[in-house]
């Protein structure tokens, strides 16, 4: 009887690590940017751990892959507006919408990239392609 029940009690308490140290949303914030290999190593707990904290959290998927796309969207349309100074205009207008959706990723991780995104991502994917093979065969020539 109350054996049993004791040894559901500690069983428990051992699974969670008694769950702590606690690690609070705005600790896992801080290291979002990082891959969640190097969030676990810097917050000093295993990999298991961080997405175990992450459940607990709601916090379906690291959000560091969905970061770094939306910082190379924004590289891309700073290295585009000095390239093109007459649109100037829309492309501060687009960097600046990636950077409000950057702040929607840290307020929630699981948030879908809009499509808008999505298509200027797979454009801006296209175009890199395109001056990648450019370059390749100027150099060939």
């Amino acid at each position: 009887g109350m054996g049993g029940m004791g040894m559901g009690v500690a069983g428990d308490l051992s699974r969670t690590g008694g769950r702590f140290p606690y690690i609070s949303i705005d600790t896992l914030r801080s290291v979002y940017h990082l891959n969640i290999e190097e969030a676990a190593k810097k917050l000093g707990i295993g990999m298991t751990k961080l997405k175990e904290h992450c459940r607990h959290l709601g916090i379906s998927r690291w959000p560091s892959r969905k970061l770094k796309s939306m910082d190379k969207l924004i590289e891309s349309m700073l290295l585009r507006k000095e390239k093109d100074p007459e649109s100037e205009a829309t492309y501060l207008d687009i960097i600046s919408n990636l950077k409000c959706f950057k702040k929607l990723i840290y307020d929630d991780p699981g948030v879908e990239v809009e499509e808008p995104i999505k298509r200027l991502r797979q454009s801006n994917f296209k175009k890199e392609y395109q001056l990648r093979q450019h370059s390749k065969r100027e150099t060939a020539a």
